[in-house]
């Protein structure tokens, strides 16, 4: 064999190598991405991906729980991703899921946007600005952490469905850095002092009967007028 030939043969045999890892590094990130069962990424595109998730135990009763920083991240989206997570978000609270998005850094692009989908779409989406310089001490440490980690919690009544968490998500980035999604059946021991312990804070960051100072929720234009008026 002459050298050009085993050249040309072993460029050959490492390109075919080199496609077929590339091949099995999409075919794992499809995996993780797609599937039902837990996964780590280590960057992920927060709510495309995560809506991947949530549809696999999207039924009535479910209720998520997002918290979403400054709120801009469907705003970073292009035009056709921005109206299919839209959809997706209207699919799933008229059909009987309850979706929070909690705001820790209210500004007024992110009201403006939220405010149009609380108008526009059933009551089973509700969305919390917390105001950390009205908050308690304690409540306001709690608030500034959410910022930039986002523990999305999704569970029916009080039995965790899966857990969605983000280390670290910019606020006019859609790309979130060191994910882990832990699906249901994962979420035990460690896992699950976890989701409880943020459920926790959740719930009191954004309890309404407590009625904390830091709170405001975004009601329907209809419904914020006849408030005002009574």
């Amino acid at each position: 064999m002459s050298d050009t030939l085993q050249l040309f043969v072993l460029s050959g045999a490492t390109a075919l190598i080199f496609g077929c890892l590339l091949l099995g590094v999409f075919a794992n990130r499809y995996r993780r991405t797609h599937s039902n069962g837990s996964a780590r990424f280590i960057t992920a595109s927060a709510l495309s991906n995560l809506s991947r998730k949530i549809q696999h135990i999207a039924e009535p009763g479910v209720e998520v729980l997002m918290p979403a920083g400054a709120g801009l991240y469907p705003l970073t989206l292009n035009a056709k991703e921005r109206a299919e997570t839209e959809h997706d978000l209207e699919k799933w609270v008229t059909s009987g899921i309850q979706y929070t998005v909690i705001i820790t850094s209210p500004n007024d692009e992110a009201v403006q946007y939220w405010q149009t989908l609380v108008d526009r779409l059933p009551s089973g989406l509700k969305v919390f600005l917390l105001d950390r310089a009205k908050a308690f001490e304690e409540d306001a440490i709690e608030i500034e952490r959410l910022d930039r980690f986002h523990p999305v919690l999704i569970l029916k009544g009080q039995k965790p469905l899966g857990m969605w968490l983000e280390a670290v998500h910019d606020p006019r980035s859609s790309i979130a850095y060191n994910v882990e999604y832990v699906a249901s059946n994962d979420i035990v021991d460690f896992q699950r002092e976890r989701f409880f312990r943020f459920l926790r804070v959740i719930r009191k960051l954004t309890d309404e009967g407590r009625r904390p100072p830091h709170l405001t929720r975004l009601l329907p234009a209809a419904a914020a007028i006849t408030s005002t008026a009574a």
